[in-house]
């Protein structure tokens, strides 16, 4: 174990995804390191996955912070890894989380969330996500906050997807409260939107994919990555719900104050 005066989470992240020093040597990613700590254990977030993305390597970048022993990602085609973050070519690269959709129960909540360090183009492209065509857009879990729409923000159709109409930088928190009716968007510590939507547990089994979605549609085979997000990310999670809306803006404030701590 290494020597730190942050929490075992925090040491255990460190010992999983350090890479000849890229982490545990660099004072300000123990810092940002435990501002996600912090964050997480202020929005209670205990199941899933985050990924904070730090350490500039893509081995370094696969790691879960919540658990380093479960949910690592494999990396496939060009991703590009940097000390801002990860980014997809935009046609190839993507990564696959291994959490299955069928892990979360949409009634006992689900939240998704992203930092992106750039402001990256508009269009259909997702950052998270698992979809089926034989449900249509009824059967999926998507956060694809680049996407052009109508309005400026939405939660629009499907089980759970958001949209959002404008590149911009920063910390984006879709959360699905747990036990009860509503969803909630923000963005860097602001409530874009919440609604009142009963939603039902979608019935595809498929891995959940990052910087695209996992496409189930049976013309294009299973597991075909889509959509690809061409930004880079600073990070990723996919976990429990977040209890309120209030909570879910403060985590939204967090993730973007220890981001921007090592300058992204």
């Amino acid at each position: 174990m290494i020597q730190l005066s942050y929490s075992p989470r925090v040491s255990n992240f460190v010992d999983a995804a350090d890479v000849s020093g890229n982490i545990r040597n660099v004072p300000l990613y123990l810092q940002y390191l435990h501002q996600i700590d912090v964050a997480c254990k202020k929005a209670d977030i205990t199941t899933g996955a985050v990924y904070p993305i730090v350490g500039g390597t893509a081995t370094s970048h696969s790691f879960n912070f919540l658990n380093p022993a479960q949910y690592q990602v494999n990396w496939f085609g060009v991703v590009t890894h940097s000390s801002n973050g990860m980014q997809s070519d935009g046609t190839t690269g993507y990564g696959n989380t291994g959490i299955k959709t069928t892990q979360f129960n949409l009634s006992s909540g689900l939240m998704m969330g992203i930092y992106a360090y750039n402001t990256g183009t508009s269009g259909q492209r997702a950052s998270i996500g698992a979809y089926s065509s034989s449900g249509g857009d009824t059967n999926s879990f998507q956060l694809r906050p680049f996407y052009n729409f109508t309005s400026s923000q939405t939660f629009s159709f499907g089980q759970f997807i958001t949209l959002v109409t404008s590149p911009i930088k920063g910390s984006q928190i879709a959360n699905k409260i747990p036990n009860v009716n509503i969803r909630s968007l923000a963005r860097n510590g602001i409530e874009l939107i919440s609604d009142n939507t009963s939603l039902s547990n979608i019935s595809i089994n498929a891995d959940i994919y990052i910087l695209c979605y996992n496409n189930n549609n049976p013309s294009l085979g299973t597991n075909t990555p889509s959509f690809f997000s061409n930004n880079t990310h600073g990070l990723f999670a996919i976990t429990n719900g977040i209890s309120s809306v209030l909570n879910t803006k403060i985590f939204s404030h967090d993730i973007y104050t220890a981001n921007r701590s090592i300058g992204r």
